[in-house]
């Protein structure tokens, strides 16, 4: 008996062993399972974090692509203004040049016809032409009324009668 009670002791030491063996196994497999939850948690965190920011960035995005396509479509409204304006600025320079031209035409018929006036009379009508080229160059627009003022007072800068007051432009 004595036999038996010792296989038992023995078998009990070995249970033993083997308990606390499978309970230091137990202890580490639980650590590594809370070690890997720790793990998923934080990696579940980071997802969900990421994609909070994908969903701010693509808002962004869109709102950004939104606020492009406005921009260009002002661009472009305003580059059609821009060109509409030069369109016109073309046609406003042709009708300037070609009423500068008709006006250098009727001062050179006046100069012919004051060639064979006296000296002084060539001096006032050279005087009164270069007013009026003056009154060009500073880019002013005579009206019909002061063309004409314009033109009595050289045929009478010709004639040798003292210039009558010039007008004030039309504004």
């Amino acid at each position: 008996m004595d036999a038996a009670i010792a296989a038992r002791d023995s078998a009990l030491e070995a249970l033993a062993e083997e308990l606390a063996q499978a309970d230091a196994e137990r202890a580490e497999l639980e650590r590594q399972r809370d070690e890997l939850d720790r793990v998923a948690t934080t990696l579940s965190e980071r997802v969900v974090a990421r994609e909070r920011e994908l969903k701010e960035l693509r808002e962004e995005f869109a709102r950004a692509r939104a606020e492009t396509a406005q921009a260009l479509r002002s661009l472009s409204a305003v580059a059609g203004e821009l060109e509409a304006v030069r369109a016109q600025a073309r046609g406003q320079a042709t009708r300037i040049r070609m009423r500068a031209l008709r006006d250098a035409a009727a001062i050179a018929d006046r100069v012919a016809e004051m060639t064979d006036g006296p000296a002084q009379a060539r001096e006032r009508l050279l005087g009164a032409l270069a007013e009026a080229v003056e009154r060009l160059g500073a880019g002013e627009e005579l009206e019909p009324a002061q063309a004409v003022d314009a033109a009595g007072a050289a045929q009478a800068a010709a004639a040798g009668d003292p210039p009558a007051p010039a007008p004030e432009p039309a504004k």
